[in-house]
């Protein structure tokens, strides 16, 4: 599993180069107006035209996190932000 992932208008994929790699091509697009940076999509190679006016992030995963299956990082991901509904299973007594 890649220690990153990008977000292209909000949508996840997988890299298919590593971190700079991706980061130069993704730069080099916006530079030149507009180029093509390949990504995966699940388990299916495309090609997102990229552009000035894109929507892209490159999200760095969490140390705790790799390694995990996507389900099981988007889950401790979430434990972190929301507390376990077992702290409140007394239904308000």
């Amino acid at each position: 599993m890649p220690d990153f992932f990008v977000r292209v208008a909000g949508r996840r994929l997988d890299p298919v180069a590593d971190l700079e790699t991706t980061r130069a091509q993704l730069v080099a697009a916006v530079r030149e107006g507009g180029d093509f940076v390949d990504f995966l999509d699940g388990t299916r190679l495309i090609s997102v035209l990229i552009t000035p006016a894109s929507a892209v992030t490159v999200h760095t995963v969490a140390e705790a996190q790799r390694g995990l299956h996507p389900v099981q990082a988007a889950h401790a991901a979430l434990d972190a932000v929301f507390p376990s509904f077992d702290a409140y299973d007394n239904y308000g007594s």
